[in-house]
């Protein structure tokens, strides 16, 4: 089955926390094959949510339960 792009960033994120890696949306968006802005719009969402917090280039995982199942 197909991933949304929010599903996408939501594992992208949970796997490169897992691993230690931070990685910035633009990273992210190339890494996913979608528009940097896009992956941009999905982080601020995410944020909103209270799901994460930006940290300078990084993302911290505020609720791990949560974007897994985005």
């Amino acid at each position: 089955a197909l991933l949304s792009l929010e599903q996408r960033v939501a594992r992208l994120l949970l796997e490169a926390d897992s691993m230690g890696i931070s990685s910035s949306p633009g990273e992210m968006a190339a890494y996913l094959g979608a528009a940097r802005e896009s992956v941009s719009r999905v982080l601020l969402r995410f944020s909103k949510d209270g799901l994460l917090i930006k940290e300078g280039r990084s993302f911290e995982i505020l609720d791990r339960a949560g974007l897994s199942i985005v």
